[in-house]
């Protein structure tokens, strides 16, 4: 069973926690989670420290997660070296 988490606007330090909250409820529900982040406006270190720490939680949980991203961010991470 799959499911689509959606986030939007910024994604700051300030989400981080209902987010993570948010993706566990996921992880006990789904097995392979979508997050869809193409209507975020703007991410801070936090935010993409957040997104790596769900990466590594679903891979541990044997979850499947994709993130559907924009070329702009797909770019940023690109050029920091952070591969989702």
């Amino acid at each position: 069973m799959w499911g689509v988490v959606t986030l939007e606007g910024d994604l700051t330090i300030n989400q981080v926690s209902e987010f993570m909250q948010d993706l566990r409820i996921a992880m006990r529900v789904w097995d392979e989670i979508v997050l869809d982040i193409k209507d975020v406006n703007r991410v801070d270190v936090a935010a993409l420290q957040m997104l790596l720490a769900a990466v590594k939680e679903c891979k541990q949980s044997g979850k499947k997660l994709t993130i559907q991203k924009t070329p702009i961010f797909e770019g940023i991470t690109s050029k920091l070296g952070i591969s989702m």
